[in-house]
C-alpha cells in the first residue's frame, strides 16, 4: 500500500503538485496496485490505518539525514475517502521532503514489490538495496526484528525466526527479484541466545522482472489532471482504458486537452468522465501534438545558420502560425456544441489536412470570420 501511495505522490510531484494540498487517487487504482480482491473497502481502510499507526525512527527510515538527528515519523498522515471512491492523502514533512528530493528514499520498485507476498521479504529486499555496495551485513538480531516488523514476543527462538522469517524471505527474494541473498543466525556463546543476523547479497546478471508499467503510466497521466479530477474513479478508469489501446503520447495529449478545457473558464462538463471518453474517441489531443511538431520544426529552423538575406520562409511561417493562433483562440472561446458542430463539418470533404488547419479554413472561408 505504501509503495502505491508513493507512486501517486511521485507522479503528482513531478507535475508540480504541492504536498501541502495533498495527493489524490482512487480506491480502484489502489486495489489494482496491491492486488486487493475485496470490494467492501474494509481491508483497504485497515491497510491505510496500519500505515498511520506505523512509526519509523531515524535509523531505519533514512540513515543519511544531515546532522543524524533522531526522528519519529508516521508512514502516512491524514486520509480522506469520498463516497465516489476518491482518496485524498497526506504525508509527514519528512516523507514529503524525501519525495520532492527524489533519491533512494523514494526509489521503490513497484514491479518487484508486487511480486513479494511477505512483508519480511519486502523488508529484506529493501535492506539489500540500501547496502548493495557492501554486499554484506552483520546486524544485531533486535535491530533486524524491528526493521522487519516482527511483533513483540513472536519467533523468539533461533529455530522459529529462521523457519518463519529468514528462510521464507531469503527464498522469495532470491526467486522473484533481481537480488541473490543468503542469511545466517549466530549465537552469543556456546548454546547462547541468538545475537546477530548475517546477510550476503548481490545483484543478479540480466534479471528481468514482470512489468506493471500500466500502473505507473496511469499515475503519470492522472498527474496531468486538474486537482479536482485527479482522484475521480470514473476519470481514472477512462484513462486506464485508453492506455490499453493507445500510446502514452496520444493519451497524454488528450488529457492535456481535457485539462485545458477545464481550466479555460468555460462551464465544467456535467459528466467529466463521459466528456474525457469523448475526447479520447475523437482524439482532440491531436491538435496539441501537431502544434508541438510545428513548434519543434520552427525551433530547428531557428537553430540553422542565418543566410545573408532575410529568411522569408521563416517570416511566412511565423505569420501563418500567428494567424492560426488567433483563429484557434476564437474557436476555443466558442461553446462546446459549436465546437463539435465545426469539427463534424470539417471532418468531411472538401476539408483536408490537419484538424487545426481545417478549422481555420472553415472560420476564414466558410464562416467569413476576419481576425
Amino acid at each position: 500500500m505504501f509503495c502505491s501511495l508513493l507512486l501517486v505522490a511521485r507522479a503528482e510531484t513531478k507535475n508540480g503538485a504541492s504536498p501541502l494540498e495533498g495527493y489524490s487517487t482512487s480506491i480502484g487504482f489502489l486495489r489494482s496496485c496491491i492486488g486487493m480482491k475485496a470490494t467492501n473497502n474494509i481491508q483497504l481502510k485497515l491497510s491505510l490505518q496500519r500505515l498511520q499507526r506505523t512509526l519509523v525512527d531515524y535509523d531505519i527510515f533514512n540513515e543519511k539525514l544531515a546532522g543524524r538527528q533522531w526522528r519519529s515519523v508516521p508512514l502516512l498522515g491524514e486520509v480522506r475517502i469520498s463516497e465516489s471512491g476518491k482518496v485524498d492523502f497526506w504525508f509527514s514533512k519528512t516523507i514529503q521532503d524525501a519525495i520532492s528530493a527524489g533519491g533512494e528514499a523514494t526509489v521503490i520498485d513497484l514491479n518487484i514489490v508486487r511480486l513479494l507476498k511477505s512483508r519480511y521479504s519486502i523488508a529484506l529486499y529493501e535492506l539489500c538495496l540500501a547496502h548493495m555496495e557492501t554486499g554484506y551485513l552483520d546486524l544485531p538480531v533486535d535491530w533486524v526484528r524491528k526493521f522487519m516488523g516482527i511483533d513483540e514476543g513472536k519467533y523468539q527462538s533461533c529455530a522459529d525466526m529462521k523457519r518463519y522469517v529468514l528462510s521464507p524471505a531469503t527464498t522469495e527474494v532470491t526467486e522473484k527479484t533481481d537480488v541473490d541473498v543468503t542469511s545466517q543466525l549466530t549465537r552469543a556463546g556456546r548454546g547462547g541466545k541468538t545475537a546477530a543476523c548475517k546477510f550476503n547479497f548481490a545483484r543478479k546478471a540480466n534479471k528481468t522482472v514482470a512489468c506493471s508499467g500500466d500502473l505507473e503510466r496511469t499515475a503519470m497521466v492522472c498527474a496531468l489532471l486538474p486537482k479536482q479530477y485527479s482522484g475521480e474513479p470514473s476519470v481514472i478508469a477512462a484513462i486506464r482504458a485508453a492506455l490499453q489501446v493507445s500510446d502514452m503520447e496520444i493519451v497524454e495529449s488528450n488529457v492535456r486537452y481535457f485539462a485545458k478545457r477545464i481550466q479555460s473558464g468555460l462551464p465544467a462538463p456535467d459528466r467529466p468522465a463521459a466528456y474525457l471518453k469523448n475526447v479520447f474517441a475523437n482524439d482532440y489531443g491531436k491538435e496539441i501534438r501537431e502544434a508541438e511538431v510545428v513548434s519543434k520544426l520552427i525551433a530547428e529552423k531557428k537553430k540553422q545558420p542565418k543566410a545573408p538575406s532575410p529568411n522569408l520562409d521563416l517570416f511566412e511561417d511565423a505569420a501563418y502560425l500567428a494567424e492560426m493562433q488567433r483563429y484557434m483562440e476564437y474557436f476555443e472561446a466558442l461553446g462546446t456544441e459549436q465546437q463539435e458542430e465545426i469539427r463534424a463539418i470539417t471532418s468531411k470533404a472538401p476539408y483536408v489536412g490537419p484538424s487545426r488547419s481545417k478549422i481555420v479554413c472553415y472560420l476564414k472561408d466558410t464562416a467569413h470570420i476576419i481576425l
